[in-house]
């Protein structure tokens, strides 16, 4: 009899145990179709460290803090965090983290809730190296033109030579004129001798004759 008490107590026990836990369950679930489904989305969902991504997500609790990592066999790398609005919902950019390549699960940890995606990390392009032109400088030659180096240098100019020319000859006119001149005045000069010697013996008889009458 004893044992039969103790087996009837146990079972409303356990009774009561399994209908708390389908309780809490149904609670739960309540609790969770109220505000949604979470959910998280990327895009793109491809970028490579240093890209900017748009997050956003849907059915978290209002007000709370929301924290978005990467997570891969290398460990889990924070990206951003977010506050949730009164919708649910959060959204904002972020930036990818310098991680390696890879497929990653893209998480966000709210106050109760999780969600995820998967998300791919690139690997960077490789940036162009462009080589600066060298600059050779080459020897500054100075060149002097013919026309400058006259210009610059003073130039002497040399008196002109003298030239010795024989005199002239007197022309024939001049020395036919010279001859005639001297020839005249010779004439005139005799002429004149003459006409005084025949005055002179005319006037002298004259002059005899005179006294003696």
């Amino acid at each position: 009899m004893p044992d039969l008490i103790l087996s009837r107590r146990i079972a409303a026990r356990l009774a009561l145990l399994v209908a708390c836990s389908l309780m809490l369950t149904l609670v739960w679930a309540g609790a969770a179709y109220a505000h949604g489904a979470t959910e998280i989305r990327a895009t793109p969902s491809q970028a490579g460290p240093g890209d900017r991504v748009t997050i956003g997500g849907e059915g978290f609790q209002p007000g709370s803090d929301v924290a978005v990592t990467l997570e891969g066999a290398k460990g889990v790398f924070p990206v951003a965090s977010f506050k949730v609005a009164a919708d649910e919902t959060f959204e904002g950019v972020a930036t990818i983290p310098d991680v390696q390549p890879g497929t990653y699960q893209l998480k966000a940890t709210g106050a109760d809730d999780v969600a995820q995606i998967d998300f791919s990390v690139a690997a960077p392009e490789p940036t162009p190296t462009t080589l600066a032109p060298t600059t050779t400088e080459m020897p500054t030659v100075t060149t002097v033109s013919a026309q400058a180096t006259e210009e610059s240098v003073p130039t002497t100019e040399s008196p002109p030579a003298a030239v010795l020319q024989p005199p002239a000859e007197p022309s024939a006119g001049a020395l036919t004129y010279d001859r005639s001149t001297t020839e005249i005045v010779v004439a005139g000069i005799v002429l004149a001798l003459f006409v005084g010697a025949a005055l002179a013996l005319l006037l002298r008889p004259a002059r005899a004759g005179g006294p003696r009458s």
